[in-house]
């Protein structure tokens, strides 16, 4: 399969960011589409998550293509390895970071 473009991660954490037409979604290690192109922009997954932009806000996806962060930031990044992300409100950035809780 072809794409428009294709955005590799420095890890090996899961999907490749690929664009189609105007669109962005993720590819597997192999080049096969596992979250169709959908989004109007896609950073690398770290953590099972990653950035994606909709319409003019970034949020978070997982690994099953669902937005689990709402789509409300001006610009995110990809979380580090102890689990923080920067995401931009405004003129601000400020940083989100994953929360484990026992059940």
């Amino acid at each position: 399969e072809t794409f428009d473009g294709a955005t590799l991660s420095a890890s090996n954490d899961s999907y490749i960011a690929i664009k189609k037409g105007e669109k962005w979604g993720y590819a597997d290690q192999e080049g096969k589409v596992v979250i169709e192109p959908k989004f109007d922009g896609a950073k690398s997954f770290s953590m099972g998550m990653a950035p994606v932009k909709v319409e003019d806000r970034w949020g978070y996806i997982n690994t099953d293509g669902k937005i689990v962060v709402e789509t409300k930031y001006f610009d995110a990044g990809v979380f580090s390895q102890d689990g923080a992300a920067p995401v931009k409100n405004a003129s601000v950035w400020n940083f989100i970071v994953l929360c484990e809780y026992d059940d």
